[in-house]
């Protein structure tokens, strides 16, 4: 499995669209995520100098941390790939010497099952970029402070995506302890989605205006 990070975005593009399992909803969702870290990473870039030295400190942990979720997006992506390959495969599979029609059946299961941490994992993510769009907003450089509602439009996309890739899968998880955590982890995407939505239209307006 070739890593997303070494792929040329044609290539990518060309890729989603052909008939495999792999990229997919997933993969784009892992990148909508990145593309809002990175946007919000240009702005904090665009904060610092001594202009904004009184603010110098909280840009340079927001710095830190956006390049950690960055990077988890992108290992999301990666994630939900291999695991939709590895659906692929159970599907593909034919019953006959050495599977019958329930072992199958089981094994697409699992791939399924296994198809639902990337995006509980790409929610969680998000909603730790909507908050610190939610820091950075108010302390940053004003030039640039729409690409921080068009990375919060970014996030809110990646969310939106995971959430139907995850439910999509949720039939298949059998273990309760994963059932719960993936429930508590979609119990909070409307808060998530809402702060997004605010956050665009507080800095949608005053631009309008």
């Amino acid at each position: 499995m070739i890593d997303i990070r070494d792929e040329s975005v044609g290539g990518l593009i060309r890729d989603i669209g052909k008939r495999i399992a792999s990229p997919g909803g997933g993969t784009v969702a892992g990148l909508q995520a990145a593309l809002g870290a990175s946007l919000l990473r240009m702005v904090a870039n665009y904060s610092q100098g001594p202009k904004f030295e009184h603010v110098s400190t909280a840009v340079a942990a927001i710095l830190a941390e956006l390049e950690v979720l960055e990077a988890r997006s992108l290992d999301a992506a990666n994630e939900d790939a291999r695991a939709f390959d590895a659906v692929g495969r159970a599907y593909a599979a034919k019953p006959g010497v050495g599977m019958d029609l329930a072992e199958r059946r089981e094994a697409i299961g699992r791939a399924l099952d296994a198809a639902a941490d990337a995006p509980a994992k790409l929610i969680v993510v998000c909603g730790e970029l909507v908050a610190l769009a939610e820091e950075l907003a108010p302390i940053g450089n004003s030039s640039v402070i729409a690409d921080v509602a068009a990375a919060a439009a970014s996030i809110r996309a990646a969310v939106s995506t995971s959430v139907v890739n995850l439910e999509a899968n949720l039939p298949s998880v059998k273990d309760p302890a994963r059932l719960r955590n993936f429930e508590r982890i979609l119990q909070n995407v409307s808060r998530v989605r809402n702060r997004a939505d605010a956050l665009v239209e507080s800095v949608r307006n005053p631009v309008a205006a």
